[in-house]
């Protein structure tokens, strides 16, 4: 999602927690704790009661935004401007662009990246690759490369 749809869609904390449980459970809250349809809202806003274990529970359980004091629009600033970093951003410019501290900065990095993390891993077991060339020529290699490998001479003589 581009910058400008975030700030004009998910500006606020109501908005981005009716997103999410739009996103996580469409109409119908499931329980993280039983898996248990049977809830109510809360008079609280975005917490829900469920019936059959009696907790309480809101949708950023389970989430990458559970235990944190950043509101929450931080978070989909912070994701938004992750995702289209074409080289990345550093803990230091996302800071600078949320006005947060630089280890708030980092932790929501570390938290983003690890549930953008693909668990599923393409290859596995034995992969054969053809026609692969790893190396060189001892000549195109640095001084110390050439002297680590015991094979230096000295071209052109």
């Amino acid at each position: 999602m581009e910058l400008i749809k975030i700030t004009e869609r998910l500006n606020t904390k109501g908005k981005c927690m009716a997103y999410l449980e739009k996103q996580r459970w469409s109409d119908l809250p499931i329980c993280p704790y039983c898996n248990s349809t049977r809830s109510s809202r809360k008079t609280q806003e975005f917490r829900h009661t469920c019936h059959n274990c009696k907790r309480s529970y809101s949708v950023l359980v389970g989430t990458i935004f559970e235990s944190t004091k950043l509101p929450i629009t931080k978070w989909f600033f912070a994701i938004c401007l992750i995702l289209n970093a074409k080289k990345g951003i550093s803990s230091l410019q996302l800071a600078r662009d949320l006005d947060v501290n630089k280890n708030t900065a980092w932790f929501l990095q570390k938290r983003i990246r690890k549930a953008m993390k693909d668990d599923d891993s393409i290859l596995s077991g034995i992969v054969e690759i053809d026609e692969t060339y790893v190396g060189g020529s001892i000549s195109n290699k640095h001084y110390l490369t050439k002297l680590e490998s015991g094979k230096y001479y000295k071209s052109g003589m």
